[in-house]
């Protein structure tokens, strides 16, 4: 009871807090002008959809927005905290717990700024989460990640996971799901998905410079570096050798929250651009990695401080740093031999069957041994005084 009423407490205390975001001049403004342009039959791509933004997104994602013209942004705020907290109860943590995390969460630069700017990440933050993380969907397995990543491709990197796990129906699975739900957006704009797919996809000058301070990737950090293109692609080429290691390694032993974990930070890490409030995987990744311990405990303390109190560093490179630090971790923890790692990392639990079945065979040993007699119980004085 008392939990409950903590968790009711602090979700009202929160929506107080929350009737201060007003995502009304964010990006919530391109999703709405996108909707209803759709609905007018305009072009999504020919001009900028509201004054200094342009609409970036797949066509078909302009359909999913058509209901937001009907609703305020304070209701795609509470939407996008509602999509948090269920992300976080795939993690398989108590529902009053995820009910108390998930918006004492907000407070984390990543999920602040998507509240602010009215973004849609925590949003498909869920559906990844409720396709990937359940032992078992009452769908086939996939089938949200490509529904995801037709509204936007960054979530095609799960694919990787998929690919380690060797699951050929989910990979497929994913890949019609995007298909068909691409499908939707070309019958509902023809014009606008011919221009996206040829044109729009292929030039980033609609989204931002790549030198912005708040595009927290691999491309970012060699922009503002004026590295050229050789030493990003080495960048990327090494991060996903981490990655490939690192999710294989937690694949093979059980730890599917890691493996997930570890996949969208390399994704977030390749993409050309990431904004910092992309990162909003490190939410669950905080939450993963406190419940594993080792070294896995002063990471998630590290990722705390960073998205609640700045990013550190000259350049404002903290997300980079903390996505590969986390990497080369995960990496580490399948180097054989090597004591530090293994030590650090997170064990796999015994299942329910493997801890009843010990306990059931300790008792049938304690059944059939022999009973001692009593004077073997006495202790070696009492024995010597019999003699």
């Amino acid at each position: 009871m008392c939990k409950v009423l903590a968790a009711v407490v602090v979700n009202v205390l929160n929506l107080v807090l929350l009737s201060v975001y007003d995502a009304g001049d964010g990006d919530f403004r391109v999703y709405r002008a996108a909707g209803d342009l759709l609905l007018h039959g305009g072009d999504l791509y020919q001009a900028q959809v509201v004054p200094g933004l342009w609409f970036t997104y797949p066509p078909v994602a302009a359909v999913l927005f058509v209901p937001l013209v009907l609703v305020s942004s304070q209701v795609w705020v509470l939407v996008s905290v509602a999509a948090l907290g269920l992300a976080l109860c795939q993690l398989r943590v108590p529902v009053w717990l995820a009910l108390v995390l998930a918006p004492a969460m907000t407070w984390l630069e990543p999920v602040r700024s998507t509240l602010g700017f009215g973004q849609v990440n925590l949003v498909l933050l869920a559906l990844v989460a409720l396709d990937l993380l359940p032992r078992h969907t009452p769908w086939p397995r996939g089938l949200l990640l490509g529904f995801a990543a037709a509204i936007k491709l960054t979530p095609l990197v799960f694919l990787l996971y998929l690919l380690v796990r060797r699951d050929r129906r989910a990979i497929v699975t994913t890949l019609c799901s995007f298909a068909a739900s691409t499908a939707v957006g070309l019958l509902a704009a023809p014009v606008s998905s011919w221009r996206y797919w040829t044109n729009e996809l292929w030039h980033t000058d609609h989204i931002g410079a790549l030198s912005f301070p708040r595009n927290q990737s691999l491309r970012g950090l060699v922009a503002r570096l004026d590295l050229g293109t050789w030493p990003w692609l080495f960048a990327c080429a090494a991060v996903l050798a981490l990655a490939w290691v690192g999710v294989r390694h937690f694949v093979h032993t059980g730890r599917s929250q890691h493996a997930v974990v570890l996949t969208a930070f390399a994704g977030l890490l390749l993409s050309p651009v990431s904004w910092s409030h992309h990162w909003v995987w490190i939410a669950p990744a905080l939450v993963v990695f406190a419940t594993s311990g080792g070294v896995w405990r002063w990471l998630a303390v590290l990722g705390l401080g960073l998205t609640t109190l700045g990013q550190f560093g000259p350049r404002g490179e903290g997300y980079v740093c903390f996505g590969v630090l986390v990497l080369v971790v995960s990496a580490c923890c399948s180097v054989p031999g090597w004591a530090a790692a293994r030590s650090a990392c997170p064990r796999r639990p015994p299942s329910r069957s493997a801890v009843a079945a010990r306990r059931a065979s300790s008792s049938a040993a304690a059944a059939t041994a022999p009973a001692r007699p009593a004077w073997a119980a006495r202790p070696p004085s009492a024995a010597r005084s019999r003699t």
